[in-house]
């Protein structure tokens, strides 16, 4: 069954429409401008700042999204913990990375560059949309089913181990983070037009 305000009518609604006309923009823009700049990621200063520069655009084309009664403050703090998430995210999976290659190592073994450049961003992008999607749900969204973060992570972390097993990471990081961009705005459209089946009994009832 599709609902068209998963939130209910007193909560903020995306509108997804606009949310992916933004998304579309923010992909012009950032493969033809700011995925060429030289911003200093080499640092490690310069690499939580992209991170958070990257998280903090794709939260604002869901904040941009909300119709009222989303408050400005509020999407203002969406957009700040967006970024945050995107920094904690990238901090988990390369911390996942560095655990399994200490067990590995353990028993004599290890992983390929190309492997573990996969793991890093396969386990960053599962974390992320964790994240992500605990945060829609939570400030926004509050109807979405709750295993909804965990099935958009499912598919945001499949989508990273599909393009990293035709293109090399370390070249074409630019596509994973678009790719991520646009598997969490499609898991999430599609979930949020979802209703469970105890919704579908209660909506059946009053009809």
């Amino acid at each position: 069954m599709q609902d068209p305000n998963p939130g209910g009518d007193s909560a903020p609604r995306l509108n997804f429409p606009l949310h992916f006309a933004l998304l579309a923009g923010l992909v012009l823009l950032y493969l033809r401008v700011l995925a060429r700049m030289d911003l200093g990621l080499g640092t490690a200063l310069g690499g939580h700042l992209i991170f958070a520069f990257e998280g903090a655009l794709y939260g604002l084309t869901i904040a941009l999204a909300l119709r009222a009664p989303a408050v400005m403050a509020r999407r203002a703090l969406f957009v700040v913990l967006s970024a945050a998430c995107s920094v904690a995210a990238t901090h988990a999976g390369v911390w996942s990375r560095d655990g399994v290659e200490w067990l590995l190592a353990r028993g004599g073994r290890e992983l390929s560059s190309r492997a573990e450049d996969t793991l890093a961003i396969a386990a960053t992008a599962a974390f992320g949309a964790l994240a992500y999607g605990f945060l829609v749900r939570v400030l926004w969204l509050p109807r979405l089913r709750r295993t909804a973060p965990l099935l958009i992570a499912l598919g945001c972390t499949a989508a990273m181990i599909v393009l990293a097993a035709a293109v090399s990471a370390e070249r074409n990081l630019e596509w994973f983070i678009v790719l991520w961009w646009l598997a969490f705005s499609a898991g999430l459209w599609g979930l949020s037009r979802w209703r469970g089946p105890a919704d579908a009994r209660i909506r059946s009832s009053r009809a």
